[in-house]
């Protein structure tokens, strides 16, 4: 009595394997679309290391902001200059800005 015979007993588990294989792909590539998505959102709304440079939000992982940027550079600039200048700018007293 493990927990995969109970879970593969499951009705969903059943409805699941009762489809084509081609959707069974398309249902668990979509699943982990959405898992990566969500797991990004999260690691960037957690709060971050004040030493580190900060990270321009984006929805999708290695994509980033290419999108956002390509549709319109100049204001992709301008929006999120607003957002990082105050972090990246240096501090009297801090160590060395590189930038």
């Amino acid at each position: 009595m493990g927990v995969l015979p109970h879970v593969a007993s499951h009705p969903l588990a059943q409805h699941f394997q009762s489809l084509g294989l081609g959707l069974q792909i398309a249902i668990c590539l979509g699943g982990f679309i959405a898992l990566s998505v969500v797991l990004n959102v999260a690691s960037q709304m957690l709060p971050k290391d004040p030493t580190r440079p900060p990270l321009v939000f984006h929805w999708f992982p290695f994509i980033g902001s290419t999108i956002t940027y390509g549709m319109d550079p100049p204001t992709f600039f301008r929006e999120n200059r607003a957002k990082v200048r105050d972090a990246r700018a240096p501090r009297h007293g801090a160590g060395l800005t590189v930038m």
